[in-house]
């Protein structure tokens, strides 16, 4: 995922997939979410094959996030980070 300016604020670790037919689906759950980036984020999914060095995009989407003020007793609990974040 990246903010709206362009830069990497998330993505999630590799994972093998092997191909016994032309189609796979691959879920991936998110328990945190990088919020503090509002705008529209191009959510980016890309593969490579074997072991190759280069990545190519197999799907884009847009994401736009919006910020809204909140009473402190209104907040979700934290949850463990279970994505690499980058923040500068």
């Amino acid at each position: 995922m990246k903010s709206p300016d362009g830069r990497l604020i998330m993505e999630a670790a590799p994972q093998k997939v092997r191909f016994d037919t032309r189609m796979v689906n691959v879920l991936h759950h998110f328990k945190n979410f990088p919020v503090w980036a509002h705008g529209i984020c191009p959510v980016i999914a890309q593969y490579r094959k074997g072991d190759d060095q280069a990545w190519s995009d197999a799907a884009s989407f847009p994401l736009l996030i919006e910020h809204e003020i909140q009473t402190q007793t209104q907040r979700p609990p934290t949850e463990k980070n279970n994505v690499v974040w980058h923040k500068e």
